[in-house]
């Protein structure tokens, strides 16, 4: 078994991490209004509440946690491909959506006590987050543990070279934040130059969404050779 990396595949790569974060941003959008009765501020990789809305923390809670249900779906349909061994494909596309969530700065938030999951607990149990300062903190961080750590180290396992394990494992876990950090704030830079009104910022973050997933799909099978037979020629 050999890794077959190509520009198309990189490129799907990105687009399918841009489509998930940017997934995960629009859920917390839409709880947000669901329970607030309204949409609040929306940019690339960011969302807030309306500023006049009147939720209590258990509604905040509930639009914390929503988003990251999308980053443990992605990874969960991940886990399920990456342990179908009758096919390369699967197991392709299930590193690609287990790496394409982003898990590295999803386990730094939670070592560092932060994170939507954590948040999310803190709103939700407010009540006793002060007598328990770090209970919360503990039980993000060990649900993340959970949830990453695992798919992860199968990713490792399943690539098939040495030069795969520690070069472009380090590099599809650490270089998407990275790329996501630097391009979100060039787009919200320029919504803010040109001091856009909230709806062309939503139908601009709405495009931008549109277009990740259309490359994603137009290229998927792409993503499904990343892992090939080494009789194959490449």
């Amino acid at each position: 078994m050999k890794l077959k990396l190509t520009p198309l595949y990189i490129l799907c790569f990105v687009c399918l991490s841009f489509f998930i974060s940017e997934l995960h941003d629009w859920l917390h959008a839409a709880v947000a209004a669901l329970v607030s009765g309204s949409w609040g501020p929306r940019g690339f990789d960011r969302w807030e509440f309306a500023a006049n809305a009147n939720v209590s923390n258990g509604q905040r809670a509930l639009a914390t946690l929503a988003g990251p249900l999308v980053n443990f779906m992605a990874i969960w349909i991940g886990w399920i491909k990456m342990g179908n061994r009758d096919s390369l494909a699967d197991q392709s596309m299930g590193c690609n959506l287990v790496l394409a969530t982003m898990p590295f700065p999803m386990l730094m938030a939670a070592f560092s006590g932060g994170g939507d999951t954590t948040n999310g607990l803190k709103l939700l149990f407010s009540h006793y987050d002060g007598m328990y300062p770090h209970l919360f903190s503990i039980i993000g961080l060990v649900f993340i543990l959970v949830v990453t750590v695992p798919p992860l180290i199968r990713v490792f396992i399943l690539l098939p070279s040495w030069w795969a394990k520690f070069l472009y494992f380090p590099i599809f876990v650490l270089a998407p934040n990275w790329l996501h950090i630097f391009v979100n704030r060039q787009l919200d830079a320029l919504l803010r130059r040109y001091e856009t009104d909230e709806s062309l910022a939503y139908a601009v973050v709405f495009f931008w969404t549109l277009l990740m997933l259309g490359v994603w799909i137009y290229n998927r099978r792409r993503l499904e050779t990343l892992l090939v037979d080494s009789e194959l020629p490449l």
